[in-house]
């Protein structure tokens, strides 16, 4: 199944085409403008793997929590998308996008993403029956908040811990892990595999009832 992932949660911008679990091209910025970058490269990201816009079988967007702006461009964009072509859509976390960065592992695993106004977006993921599982609610918090959340060793990844490292480093000693920091870039790769199984087990989404997660107002 051909899938095209989209990824524009943070400042960074990730597009991928998955057909069958497979990768077949995945273009990541650390920084750009989506609404400029966007529709651009997802011709040129298909020019170059010799698909056309209706050789797609789905698609699957991150919905959040994240950049109110970059949210809504790459929202809106799988939305229109899906909708022209009437092909499915699936919606996934960008904290679960991010967790899914770290293969298995025993320990508990808390992808984190800026929010702004000094506070993180967060969740806590296990892996647990042969699956990345999560078991916390998506959380708005400050980091010293969330730091007081963890009991045990913990790997944390994704940009508001490129922020707020020293915070956590100093409330939780060893209990916090860190990696190196392409760890913390989510990938449009792992959208479209999500998406993939997602559609695959009949749980694309109602495209009327799609919208952004935000966790909190603009204002």
């Amino acid at each position: 199944m051909i899938v095209l992932g989209i990824e524009t949660s943070t400042s960074a911008g990730s597009l991928a085409i998955v057909d069958n679990e497979k990768v077949l091209a995945e273009y990541t910025l650390s920084s750009c403008s989506h609404s400029v970058w966007l529709m651009v490269t997802i011709k040129t990201v298909l020019k170059d793997v010799g698909l056309k816009i209706k050789d797609l079988q789905g698609i699957s967007t991150s919905v959040g929590p994240g950049a109110f702006t970059s949210l809504r461009v790459g929202v809106s964009s799988a939305k229109g998308l899906a909708q022209s072509l009437n092909l499915p859509l699936a919606t996934i976390s960008s904290l679960e996008v991010l967790a899914a960065n770290i293969s298995f592992t025993y320990l508990s695993i808390c992808p984190t993403i800026d929010a702004k106004r000094k506070e993180v977006y967060a969740a806590f993921f296990k892996y647990q029956d042969q699956g990345l599982r999560q078991i916390t609610e998506d959380l708005l918090l400050t980091p010293l908040d969330l730091a007081l959340k963890v009991k045990e060793p913990t790997i944390f990844i994704g940009n508001g811990v490129l922020l707020y490292q020293e915070i956590l480093r100093e409330n939780l000693k060893e209990k916090a892990i860190f990696l190196s920091e392409i760890f913390s870039l989510p990938r449009a790769s792992l959208v479209a595999s999500l998406g993939e199984k997602k559609i695959k087990e009949g749980k694309a989404a109602n495209l009327f009832e799609v919208e952004p997660l935000y966790l909190r107002s603009s204002v």
